[in-house]
């Protein structure tokens, strides 16, 4: 599937793969101009390709520049790779909504018992689950070959998903009341601030799928010790995140990095972390998740 723009999916039955393309032209030195299909993907269709369709515009023949192999694609009016759900599921409530692991990988569940992973941000799969409080059961198909089953035990504590004691957690970020957070900020002196920070920041190194960026913790270190110079920076910075994580959902980033970078230059940090703070609710609701 190609968006008509630089992104396409390879999907094989309910699994995927997401990729990057171009169509460009190049003249030789005959002058002579080609028109080229470039894909990079981890396999399948990975590669520089001349093109050909068909009459009817429903078929197109790539052949590969350094090989010359050739694959035919046919046009397709419609492609089901989303599963059908039993018609009563076992749903656990504390279950839904999306959950992300510091590494990257994302699982989301719904109401109607569709889950959807994320593996590194590259590859992806949608599956239909049952979960019972205790184990979560799903099933997914790949090519031709029977559903493949795989399950395991979880719990959830608060915004945290443990699952097997061995694939990692996941956390779920959460929309959080802005007038509520500025109030406490002041009553309690700064105090609810500095954890407010803490939050935003790991949030939003969430949202934007960096788990090597630093962590909120080591922010306010670095802010204490530079005497407010690097959380002045530290705005600049989550404006970037930001824009990354809206990226990573399709959305044109809103870019305010510079205005959160001149609120905290002005001393008005606690405005610039009310912002974050609106954007990371908008993208929570984006990814499923809830209300502090």
């Amino acid at each position: 599937m190609f968006d008509g723009t630089t992104k396409s999916v390879l999907m094989t039955g309910s699994v995927g793969q997401m990729a990057v393309y171009s169509v460009s032209d190049e003249t030789d030195d005959s002058g002579k101009t080609q028109t080229y299909f470039e894909s990079k993907m981890l396999f399948g269709i990975n590669g520089k390709y001349t093109f050909k369709f068909s009459d009817d515009k429903q078929k197109v023949v790539l052949t590969n520049t350094e090989d010359k192999k050739t694959t035919t694609l046919q046009r397709l009016a419609t492609y089901e790779y989303i599963p059908i759900p039993s018609e009563k599921p076992k749903i656990d409530n504390k279950l839904l909504g999306a959950w992300k692991c510091d590494d990257g990988e994302m699982l989301y569940f719904n109401n109607s018992g569709i889950m959807y992973k994320v593996m590194t941000g590259i590859n992806f799969y949608f599956a239909t689950y049952n979960a019972d409080g205790k184990t979560v059961n799903w099933q997914y198909s790949y090519k031709e070959s029977k559903p493949k089953n795989e399950k395991a035990d979880y719990s959830i504590s608060g915004n945290t998903l443990t699952f097997d004691n061995s694939r990692g957690e996941f956390h779920m970020i959460q929309q959080r009341n802005i007038a509520v957070c500025i109030i406490l900020s002041i009553v309690t002196c700064g105090i609810y601030g500095i954890y407010w920070l803490i939050c935003l920041n790991d949030d939003a190194n969430r949202a934007a799928n960096d788990p090597n960026a630093t962590s909120g913790g080591i922010v306010f270190l670095l802010t204490l010790v530079t005497c407010g110079i690097y959380g002045i920076y530290w705005c600049y910075k989550m404006g970037q995140q930001l824009d990354t994580a809206y990226q990573n959902r399709g959305v044109p980033a809103p870019g305010k990095g510079t205005i959160l970078l001149i609120l905290a230059i002005f001393g008005l940090s606690i405005i610039s972390y009310a912002l974050i703070q609106d954007d990371l609710n908008k993208i929570s609701a984006m990814d499923g998740g809830v209300q502090a």
